[in-house]
Parts: structure tokens; C-alpha cells; sequence
């Protein structure tokens, strides 16, 4: 069950599509929503196309806190059109980064939102890493929301990448409570082997029988692909309203290294994911 959801709101361009999510959620559980927003503490460049003369410094309080009065009214407007319970939370980041204090916060949530600008914006990259970064430290499900989903979040159709890892079985099982309407869960095994154990079950056997003890109705697909996993996946995900994978990575000093699945369906996001680590 979800009572808490924090909502990411610094990508102000996400914040409908991302409240979405929290509204259908909050309506079937009574959740409390909180809307973060991070202002950090340190000032950036600015100049002729981000480069050039005429370069001058810019307060990143400044810049974040105009942002944050366009997030805010979207934000509370929600709740209150709704009536949901909530609250709006815009926090410094002493000097940490967005994806530092976002995580911080995000340990006291049972869920955490994010969401994904336009491809055709030049964000790709940075959600991407954020979004790494968060899923991988925060310990709590991450649902990841592109900005172009314009949908009504309810889950008639998901599907679960499923590889048989510690990862797969955490999402698998983080996603129940977004799964009551669900029709069916389609377990999707790319290029599986037998599952290691002694009753060499075949793939998705023993997740699909435990989803049945929660009333979640399932199928078994197996794939047989050349291409990359994750783009399978998408491809396999673009006519469910729900994909849901373990995400898999480590970091390098302040960079987050993904596991190639993770990252590539990141990268090619059709609709909302759900990630656990």
C-alpha cells in the first residue's frame, strides 16, 4: 500500500504528467503528496547560447526560485481541484546536488515520481543520469513520467521485464500497488535461460504464480531478440500503460554507471517505468 508520494517538481515542464501518477494513486490509497523543489546553492554561467562573450554570473537561487513560483500554483491547483491531501516543499540544497537532496527526501516516501522532459529539448542526458542517480541510491520505487504522456494514469495492461535477478523480483513486487485495476501483467523474458535453481523452472514460472496470489492475472511472453534488451522491451511496452524493470548500476566517483537495459530505456521512454534497485 502507498501512503506517501514525493513528487519531483524542478522539471517544471513535467509537473502535470507527473501529478497524473500521484492524483490516481492518492484517489485509491488516501496518499499524502508532497511536491518537492529543489533550489541549489550555487551560481552558473550564462551567456550567447550558454557560450561566448558576454558571459555573466547568475544566482542558481535566483533562476530556481522563479521556476519554483511557476511550479508551485500548478502544483497546489492539483491538490485542490482533487481535494487531495498534500503539501509543497521547496528546500536548499546546501550544497548538494538537485539529485542528492531529491534522494534525501525520497528515503521517507513509499514512492517517488520523476519526470522526463522532451527528447527534442537537449534534456535527455540530464534526466537520464538523475534519474539513474536517484533509482540507484534512494532505496524507494522509482516511477519515471515523460512529459509527453498525457494520459490518465490507470494500468490496464503492464509489463514486466522480468530476468529472474534480485532487481526483477524488487520492481516486480514494488509494483503491486500500481497494479490494482490491471487486466494483465504480461511477464516478458528477453533471451531468457532456465531460471538457476534446482526445480529448473521455465523463465517468468515462478513470479507469474506469485502475482497470481495478489488477483494480478498474468501471461508469460518470451522474446527472442538481436537487438539491444531494452529497446525490446519499449517496443514491447508501447501498447501498456506500465513497464516495469529492476534497474541495475554502480558509481564512479559522481558519475552513475547503468546497466545497459536501464539506461536504454531511459533513453527511449514511451510511456511511464517503473524502476527498483
Amino acid at each position: 500500500m502507498i501512503k506517501t508520494i514525493l513528487v519531483s517538481l524542478n522539471n517544471i515542464e513535467c509537473v502535470r504528467s507527473s501529478m497524473r501518477a500521484a492524483v490516481t494513486l492518492s484517489q485509491r490509497y488516501d496518499c499524502h503528496i508532497i511536491g518537492l523543489f529543489v533550489v541549489p546553492s550555487v551560481t552558473f554561467y550564462s551567456g550567447p547560447m550558454g557560450l561566448g562573450a558576454s558571459v555573466k554570473p547568475i544566482s542558481a537561487g535566483t533562476y530556481f526560485a522563479k521556476r519554483a513560483e511557476i511550479a508551485k500554483p500548478a502544483f497546489e491547483k492539483i491538490l485542490s481541484k482533487h481535494k487531495l491531501r498534500g503539501e509543497w516543499k521547496q528546500v536548499d540544497s546546501h550544497g548538494k546536488t538537485i539529485p542528492d537532496t531529491i534522494t534525501q527526501y525520497g528515503h521517507a516516501a513509499d514512492l517517488v515520481i520523476i519526470g522526463h522532459r522532451n527528447p527534442g529539448g537537449g534534456h535527455v542526458d540530464a534526466d537520464v543520469e538523475t534519474s539513474a542517480y536517484i533509482v540507484k541510491a534512494v532505496g524507494r520505487p522509482v516511477l519515471v513520467v515523460p512529459h509527453s504522456n498525457r494520459k490518465k494514469f490507470v494500468v490496464k495492461r503492464a509489463i514486466l521485464g522480468w530476468d529472474g535477478s534480485r532487481e526483477a523480483s524488487r520492481a516486480a513486487f514494488d509494483a503491486i500497488p500500481l497494479l490494482h485495476d490491471v487486466q494483465k501483467l504480461t511477464v516478458t523474458c528477453v533471451n531468457p535461460r532456465l531460471e538457476s535453481d534446482v526445480s529448473n523452472q521455465a523463465p517468468g514460472q515462478k513470479i507469474s504464480a506469485a502475482m497470481n496470489y495478489h488477483a494480478i492475472p498474468t501471461e508469460i511472453d518470451i522474446l527472442k531478440t538481436h537487438n539491444k534488451i531494452g529497446l525490446a522491451l519499449v517496443k514491447k511496452a508501447s501498447a501498456s500503460d506500465l513497464l516495469i524493470i529492476g534497474a541495475y548500476g554502480h558509481s564512479r566517483l559522481r558519475e552513475t554507471i547503468l546497466g545497459g537495459v536501464t539506461e536504454t530505456v531511459l533513453n527511449n521512454l514511451s510511456g511511464p517505468v517503473l524502476l527498483s534497485n
